[in-house]
């Protein structure tokens, strides 16, 4: 009995290899925000690398630490370049690395070439001793300028904004706002020769705000060569006046006649118009009487019949049916008679 041959086949399956292993680099950057706070940014992944990124994680500790002692932030998605780090310490430094998560379906390991090195910013101090005084050798007739201390430098990074309180000796109250760039701010716009008595309130970028010392001073008096005499001051005022008067007068009259000649040529329009118009309906009214005259019937109409004629039926009367009177028939003969 010959032996039964079964057939068989085979199956080969392809897959695609994936490395084992992919080392990129984020190019991390650390943003200081404030003695508590940084911002870690990185660059935006290619659609190649995200193919092996699900997602990825910061993790970061001072750099005096053990290795045990990492802190992972939540998982981040792939397209987001930046993560803020809220409570570090002031003036700490910092190290702070990339962890990258690939899908689950992907054994590639990846991992980050390099961690990146930061340091926290100094804590601002909670108590300040504000101190102001004036800078006697800047004082002039309508401003003065003042110095204060106890702020660190530079003072645009502690400080927001600069509230100017002053008063004057006839208690006129008034407060100005500077935005400071050194510990050196002007109050302008000040009266001559009178006595002022000043505060600062100093908006902290902490949320604080402080409160100086009260400061007394006095502007200088006016020069006397920018003094004019009371009666000249008068005249130029009248003079000043009587120029502004005669300015606006001369713009009423130029005014009002350039109104009068708009008005003089809208009455002429006006008439011409009227004119026009008139013209033109006396012109229509005698087309059509002249159109209507041309239409008049110079003749009977084929309608009116012979019959209703009064001469005709005059005539008729003396007619015999083959058209001759009896009278003017005689023995046989036919007289002819006519009619004048």
């Amino acid at each position: 009995m010959p032996e039964e041959i079964v057939p068989t086949t085979t199956t080969t399956t392809t897959t695609t290899t994936v490395p084992p292993m992919m080392i990129i680099d984020p190019k991390a950057e650390a943003h200081i925000i404030d003695a508590k706070t940084v911002r870690i940014s990185w660059r935006n992944f290619e659609p190649q690398e995200k193919k092996y990124i699900y997602a990825l994680q910061l993790k970061y500790k001072l750099q005096n630490e053990a290795e045990d002692k990492w802190i992972t932030t939540p998982m981040i998605h792939r397209d987001v370049t930046s993560y803020f780090l809220h409570d570090l310490e002031p003036s700490a430094d910092y190290v702070v690395d990339v962890l990258f998560t690939p899908p689950k379906d992907v054994p590639t390991k990846i991992v980050s070439t390099k961690g990146i090195k930061f340091k926290t910013a100094e804590k601002m101090k909670e108590d300040y001793h504000l101190q102001v005084a004036v800078e006697d050798n800047k004082v002039e007739a309508d401003k003065s300028s003042f110095s204060f201390a106890g702020i660190p430098e530079p003072v645009t990074k502690y400080v927001h904004v600069i509230k100017i309180m002053y008063k004057s000796s006839d208690g006129e109250q008034s407060y100005s706002f500077k935005v400071p760039k050194t510990n050196h701010i002007m109050l302008d716009h000040l009266k001559p020769g009178k006595k002022y008595l000043a505060q600062l309130e100093l908006y902290l970028t902490n949320g604080q705000t402080l409160t100086s010392n009260e400061v007394e001073f006095i502007t200088k008096p006016a020069k006397p060569d920018t003094n004019v005499s009371i009666s000249d001051n008068v005249i130029s005022q009248e003079t000043h006046i009587n120029g502004k008067q005669a300015e606006l007068l001369q713009s009423k009259d130029g005014t009002e006649e350039e109104n009068r000649a708009y008005f003089i040529a809208l009455v002429v329009v006006a008439v011409v118009a009227a004119v026009a118009a008139f013209g033109f309906i006396l012109l229509l009214v005698l087309l059509v009487r002249r159109q209507a005259s041309a239409k008049a019937p110079i003749s009977r109409t084929p309608s009116e019949s012979a019959y209703d004629n009064p001469t005709y039926k005059f005539i008729n009367m003396f007619q015999t049916y083959d058209g001759e009177r009896p009278e003017d028939k005689t023995n046989g003969q036919t007289i002819q008679t006519t009619q004048a």
